[in-house]
């Protein structure tokens, strides 16, 4: 019997697991009404909350569906995915949030599209019920990401993502660390599916991607997936220097000590901007050289 494993990775997430416990249940009917056997791997990823003895409780109640991956401390949600795929033992394999913003309904459907010989499916979130900055900030990077890193990817971003076995292991074993793991999915380059669904506004407790790590998660996608930050550092040396020939027979001409600082100025600037890039690039190759693990195991259940 083919099996699906469901991917949560928990962080900060005690308040949500009473409401999702009763649509995992839910889930797991509507699966196993395929013919399916099902898993639910719950990645704990530090949390400083109830988390723990929440999903303690919710395997309870089907001790032998429920698997629990408890992380030492906080590794983020991509790396908590990745914890997720090297336990779960299905033939595919679905990421699903704890806070239920990408409605679980839409599983089913992503697992017939698999059986018909789909080996990605993607839910694409056509609309977002969320607030005005966020919808600003979030489309940008998305737009972004599509423009100038992968061209291939559906419009408006996604999280919903089920993946079969033989992407599973491929993640697995690229075992990367500073990226966006379902865009590296579609870095693949399998032909997938697309299903819209719309995210919903968020009920109970907090995100906790702080701008910080929304920052951090950009920078990290860019790093990983495209050289235009690096055309970007060879574009402003060539400004540079079209500027640094213009300025100097400016000078010749008038003689301008204004001109001559802020020419110093504007080239400075583009030196700065050019080296953080490249610091970036070179931080992760360090990161990657090392081979430290993504996430260490702190206890399964």
């Amino acid at each position: 019997m083919k099996k699906i494993s469901i991917i949560i990775p928990c962080y900060n997430s005690a308040v949500n697991i009473p409401d999702t416990s009763v649509e995992l249940l839910k889930l797991k009917n509507d699966i196993e009404a395929k013919g399916l056997a099902v898993e639910f791997v719950m990645v704990e990823d530090g949390s400083t909350d109830s988390t723990m003895q929440e999903l303690l409780g919710f395997k309870e109640q089907i001790p032998e569906l429920v698997k629990i991956i408890q992380l030492a401390g906080n590794w983020g949600s991509y790396n908590a995915l990745l914890a997720g795929c090297n336990y779960a033992t299905g033939d595919a394999c679905v990421q699903l949030h704890i806070d239920l913003q990408d409605p679980p309904e839409h599983i089913p459907e992503m697992i017939d599209y698999w059986l018909k010989g789909n080996k990605l499916v993607i839910g694409q979130r056509v609309k977002r019920e969320e607030d005005f900055l966020y919808l600003i900030t979030a489309g940008l990077y998305h737009w972004l990401i599509k423009k100038f890193a992968l061209p291939y990817i559906p419009e408006g971003g996604y999280d919903l993502i089920l993946f079969d076995r033989e992407i599973c292991n491929h993640i697995v074993r690229m075992n990367e660390t500073n990226t966006n793991l379902v865009y590296l999915m579609s870095w693949l380059r399998y032909p997938y599916i697309a299903i819209p669904i719309v995210r919903r506004k968020r009920v109970k407790g907090e995100s906790g991607w702080t701008f910080s790590k929304r920052v951090k998660l950009a920078i990290d996608s860019f790093v990983s997936f495209s050289y235009f930050p690096v055309r970007v550092v060879t574009f402003f040396a060539l400004i540079s220097i079209l500027l640094f020939f213009t300025a100097t027979c400016a000078l010749l001409v008038l003689n301008s000590f204004d001109l001559k600082i802020w020419l110093l100025s504007l080239v400075s600037m583009a030196i700065l901007v050019s080296l953080s890039i490249v610091a970036e690039y070179l931080w992760r190759a360090l990161e990657a050289t090392r081979k430290r693990p993504p996430f260490v195991v702190y206890k399964e259940y």
